[in-house]
């Protein structure tokens, strides 16, 4: 007894019999902007720490000197010029002097420890957005930043080609740069009207997956579209589909660019499938993307 075909093996048999050697349709995949360039989130992250303890130390700093004002003694005594004027310089003098105090000892509910909790906080959210900042500067200085090439080396006219690209594990594609991310305001000096609110992500698990879900997913495009014309789009799989309506006769067509986001030195291999409308026709093949040697690092990207 025959057991009927599975679907997987149906789609095998499509696209066997979709290019066969016969059918005479084929397209070539290659891309501009090689070697891409790379970092290690490790690396990076080590090199954004400082920052963020330095501005940490910062803002301690400044609280304990308005928790602890120095003392500045009496006011001093005005000698000549206007009496009347005298009279209410020193008496602003003294008044601020009062109220410096009145600030920090009178009107502060937070205890020592619990402003170091805030500080902590800032701390993990500086430290987030200072990465979201470096990611942004790598991908705006052009690193890792290719163009999709397709290209028709045959005599026949094709229509409406949609390549689809799957990217290996751990490399993630970027078509559009997202907003500059705005540093958090730090936990007030004083005072616990203004303390910071957590945010719903933390770096206490900053491995691969945090990097690529900076932003909450805001690289990828928001809406899955219907291309009218050549280009090219990230679907909810992170693959890039990529459309050419029109690929005449050997011609080739350059896409808009992309961004790739890697954290190996390995070369990368991106197998992808071409659907043809006109004349039928499937094509596979596999595009391999080479990688510089060394990583970007905090020092070499702008920020």
């Amino acid at each position: 007894m025959t057991a009927p075909a599975r679907p997987e093996q149906l789609d095998r048999l499509e696209s066997r019999a979709a290019t066969r050697p016969t059918d005479g349709v084929t397209i070539d995949i290659s891309a501009v902007g090689q070697p891409l360039s790379w970092f290690d989130p490790a690396a990076v992250l080590a090199g954004l720490e400082p920052v963020a303890e330095r501005s940490v130390a910062e803002e301690r700093a400044a609280s304990e000197t308005v928790r602890n004002p120095p003392s500045s003694g009496p006011v001093p005594e005005v000698v000549g010029g206007n009496v009347q004027r005298t009279i209410m310089e020193q008496a602003a003098a003294t008044s601020a002097w009062f109220a410096q105090r009145h600030v920090a000892n009178a009107m502060e509910r937070r205890s020592w420890a619990q402003y170091e909790d805030e500080l902590a906080t800032w701390r993990e959210q500086l430290l987030e957005i200072l990465a979201e900042q470096f990611v942004q500067a790598f991908h705006e200085a052009g690193h890792g930043q290719i163009q999709l090439v397709v290209a028709n080396p045959t005599g026949r006219h094709l229509d409406d080609v949609e390549t689809t690209f799957t990217l290996p594990a751990g490399i993630r594609a970027v078509d559009e740069l997202p907003a500059v991310a705005v540093r958090p305001a730090p936990p007030s000096r004083w005072g616990s009207d203004l303390a910071v609110i957590p945010r719903l992500s933390s770096l206490a698990r900053f491995d691969d997956a945090s990097w690529a879900n900076l932003r909450d997913g805001s690289f990828a495009s928001a809406l899955q579209p219907v291309l009218e014309q050549d280009g090219l789009y990230i679907d909810d799989e992170g693959r890039i589909v990529a459309s050419v309506k029109q690929l005449r006769q050997h011609a080739h067509v350059r896409l808009d660019p992309i961004w790739l986001q890697l954290h190996t030195g390995d070369t990368v291999d991106i197998t992808w499938i071409a659907r043809i409308r006109k004349p039928e026709a499937v094509v596979e093949g596999t595009l391999r993307l080479d990688v510089a040697a060394c990583s970007i690092g905090v020092a070499e990207s702008p920020r």
